[in-house]
């Protein structure tokens, strides 16, 4: 049975469960949407750290195994830059997060510091 415009195949199996059969196109696509999005969400240690507290550039460079010293050199910024950035004294330029993300090789965004506070 089908509904309508949508390609959806809705029934049930032997078992009772209702089943959807869908075209391969939209599957594969699903699929791929799928596995975009678990790549997208850091790894629990990080997303633990950052509940906690932490913020992101912390969680992400000990979840990497890095020390400031080291993340430093790899990214070609100041160490300095890097403990401002942690303790929330400051952001750094736009190109300084560009190369501190790409050393942790995560997106920028993933370095950004959320506001989950209620809006009052």
């Amino acid at each position: 049975m089908t509904l309508g415009d949508d390609p959806l195949m809705r029934f049930r199996g032997r078992d009772g469960r209702e089943m959807v059969m869908v075209p391969a196109d939209i599957y594969d696509r699903l699929r791929e949407l799928a596995a975009q999005a678990l790549q997208a969400l850091p790894p629990a240690d990080v997303a633990a750290a950052i509940a906690g507290g932490a913020h992101p550039l912390a969680a992400w460079r000990r979840h990497r195994g890095l020390s400031q010293h080291a993340l430093a050199a790899r990214a070609g910024v100041s160490r300095v830059w890097i403990s401002r950035i942690e303790m929330g004294a400051g952001h750094g330029t736009p190109a300084t997060r560009l190369k501190l993300a790409a050393a942790l090789e995560v997106a920028v965004g993933a370095l950004e510091v959320i506001d989950l506070s209620p809006r009052t």
